[in-house]
């Protein structure tokens, strides 16, 4: 355990643990405590992201015109997803439609809300993937 890729594995960990929790305990303010309502906003976040991705793959490879479609989902995917009860995540969907973190729309299916920013979400991310892992 002393040595993965050349870095002393042990310290790795415990810098990125530091990250790791200092992220949690910042995530937690803001889904007031509830880290489940997080992992539901993961889940729309990176629908959205798969989203970008697709166009911009599809303009690289030359596409004049691309159609993005919003994609929504119901409570029992989310569910399956999350592995969350499925009334839990209609209770913290409604919380979150509150905040409107999440709108329900008239197909009946959950999409992004007004105060979802991509970009915000995964910068509060970011110190797992950087300043959790840069070398010394």
């Amino acid at each position: 355990m002393d040595d993965y890729l050349g870095r002393d594995v042990s310290r790795f960990f415990y810098r990125w643990g530091g990250s790791l929790s200092s992220v949690l305990v910042k995530l937690r303010g803001r889904y007031d405590g509830d880290l489940d309502q997080f992992l539901l906003h993961l889940v729309f976040m990176l629908t959205e992201l798969a989203s970008a991705n697709y166009a911009a793959e599809a303009k690289a490879k030359g596409a004049q015109t691309v159609i993005v479609r919003r994609r929504g989902l119901n409570v029992l995917s989310l569910a399956d997803i999350t592995r969350i009860p499925r009334e839990t995540v209609r209770r913290k969907l409604a919380s979150m439609v509150e905040r409107e973190l999440v709108v329900r729309e008239e197909d009946g299916l959950y999409y992004s809300g007004p105060s979802s920013d991509i970009d915000q979400f995964f910068y509060a991310l970011s110190p797992l993937f950087w300043e959790g892992v840069k070398p010394d």
